[in-house]
């Protein structure tokens, strides 16, 4: 069976021309949705300022004032629940919070590599390489979309990922709808013959359960469609905090005056809860910049890029045009993406901004004040002295 195919494709001058004028508007647009993403980005609210408002509630529920209702509160204890939890299909139901079910199918992928060769005069020649591999993947690519189908078709994956949880948990006098909040990370679970039940020609291996697409299939051999199935979980009678409103005696979304929610359980204390937030706000504050960075740099590439396909006529004339555009636009790119950045946390902090410098005129008007009533009081004892 083939497994590798290549495509050439010729393209000439007024074509590429063409092409990068097309990218031009593709390149406006990516500007403006580039900056959109950094405006908003600086406007973010870092929840962790908003968790260390956050009342602090004795699990055992004594003394609570009813003034708290609809409040943020903070409960730390141990989360129980008198549920079991399993997914139904192999794993038993157990002392489970909440179970997660991930499925790896051996499948055929597709990847894709090219190559432009430019000529004198602006033509150049394209060369694309597909190659197909089988492996282990969590996301089996449908086949359907390959370019070259036949002889690498993935079957439909029989199981499917899911997520599994008590309806209800108590922390202390409290409950909590495990069905809609936010829920701490997961951990491994060891599978064994006394929690999973194995059917006939399924096996249990280090990494999970192996469900082979047809008998005779092995770990050692799998085949196109064998799947693995993993688990991982939040054990029962886990040691958090959960972080949302008080109804009576349940938890409940938060919502603060300024639509900001929060409604979440960590592992470990309030503090630790905080400190949680505080570096996922700083973690997707960077990750958002860089993108919107790379796509103001790609932004500009693209505009530009006309020029470089006109001086394509001479591939080395080309090649030089578009290196130094890449520099060009790199260093444009930082600067602007500085600039926005600036410009939107100024925009989005409007009011501090104005009392900043309101309270600045203020504070230099009065100073210049007191410097007039000290110099006219100087004067004063001068001329007294004089006399």
């Amino acid at each position: 069976m083939q497994n590798q195919f290549t495509e050439v494709a010729e393209s000439g001058y007024g074509s590429d021309i063409l092409s990068s004028i097309k990218a031009v508007l593709f390149g406006i647009i990516l500007l403006i949705a580039a900056s959109i993403l950094l405006y908003w980005n600086e406007g973010r609210a870092d929840l962790s300022v908003l968790a260390k408002t956050a009342v602090s509630v004795s699990p055992s529920g004594s003394h609570v004032p009813g003034s708290l209702k609809g409040k943020l509160i903070s409960i730390t204890g141990t989360l129980i629940s008198n549920q079991k939890v399993g997914d139904g299909l192999f794993l038993n139901s157990g002392p489970y919070l909440a179970v997660q079910r991930r499925v790896e199918m051996y499948a055929w992928v597709e990847n894709q590599s090219s190559s432009t060769q430019k000529h004198l005069g602006g033509s150049s020649t394209t060369t694309t390489t597909y190659t197909y591999q089988k492996k282990w993947t969590f996301n089996p690519p449908n086949s359907s979309s390959f370019k070259y189908p036949q002889g690498h078709e993935n079957p439909s994956q029989e199981i499917s990922n899911g997520r599994f949880t008590a309806g209800t948990a108590a922390i202390g006098s409290f409950h909590v709808n495990l069905g809609n909040i936010s829920l701490p990370s997961f951990s491994p679970l060891s599978l064994s013959s006394e929690i999973v039940k194995i059917p006939p020609g399924d096996s249990l291996t280090g990494n999970g359960i192996y469900v082979p697409e047809n008998a005779g299939d092995s770990l050692n051999n799998p085949q196109v469609g064998d799947l693995q199935v993993q688990y991982s979980m939040i054990p029962e009678n886990l040691k958090g905090t959960i972080l949302g409103a008080l109804q009576g005696n349940q938890i409940v979304p938060y919502f603060s005056p300024s639509h900001q929610e929060l409604y979440r359980i960590f592992r470990g204390t309030k503090q630790q809860a905080i400190e949680t937030l505080h570096h996922e706000y700083v973690l997707w504050t960077w990750v958002l910049r860089g993108a919107g960075f790379a796509g103001i740099w790609l932004g500009l590439f693209l505009c530009l890029s006309p020029i470089r396909a006109l001086l394509d006529v001479i591939p080395f004339l080309g090649n030089l045009a578009g290196n130094l555009i890449g520099i060009a636009t790199f260093v444009l790119a930082a600067f602007l993406t500085l600039l926005i950045i600036a410009v939107s946390i100024i925009l989005h902090h409007l009011l501090d901004v104005f009392l900043i410098l309101l309270a600045a005129v203020v504070l230099i008007f009065a100073s210049h004040i007191l410097h007039h009533r000290v110099t006219r009081s100087r004067r004063g004892i001068a001329k007294t002295g004089a006399v």
